[in-house]
């Protein structure tokens, strides 16, 4: 799972996730019954950071989480409606949704290298990854 990915499960699981609103209304077009899913599951969708508004068969997007916002938009509503559509509505598939959205970048200057590498860094010195060993641990290895 890349950095990104795991910032992003991270801010959903604390409930810190950002959102951003959409300055320049952007609208996709789309059918009643995708409406009414999102009506259905608006509040499990605005839990997540992302908001639309419907208006006459479009949906107009209001704002979506910060870590997404160089996502294709009219691409990102309709993955979130097609998760809908096939009745992954739970708060933990649309995360998984909203987590394979995230694009791949390129690692374009040293500084940003640099950052990764204090994020992964700081992951590891974070998670325990590893167990200490004691004389029981160790007999066992040996000794089954």
């Amino acid at each position: 799972m890349q950095i990104r990915q795991q910032n992003l499960l991270c801010a959903i699981k604390t409930g810190t996730l950002k959102s951003r609103p959409i300055l320049v209304p952007i609208s996709v077009s789309t059918e009643e019954n995708l409406i009414a899913l999102y009506e259905l599951h608006q509040a499990v969708l605005r839990d997540l950071g992302v908001e639309f508004i419907v208006q006459s068969k479009k949906f107009l997007i209001k704002q979506i989480p910060s870590l997404l916002t160089q996502v294709n938009i009219q691409q990102f509503v309709q993955k979130i409606m097609r998760a809908l559509f096939e009745n992954k509505t739970s708060f933990e598939q649309l995360s998984y949704v909203l987590q394979q959205q995230l694009p791949l970048f390129e690692i374009l200057s040293l500084e940003q290298a640099e950052l990764i590498i204090r994020q992964l860094d700081k992951q590891l010195n974070d998670a325990p990854w590893s167990k200490g060993l004691d004389l029981q641990i160790l007999n066992s290895l040996f000794y089954p």
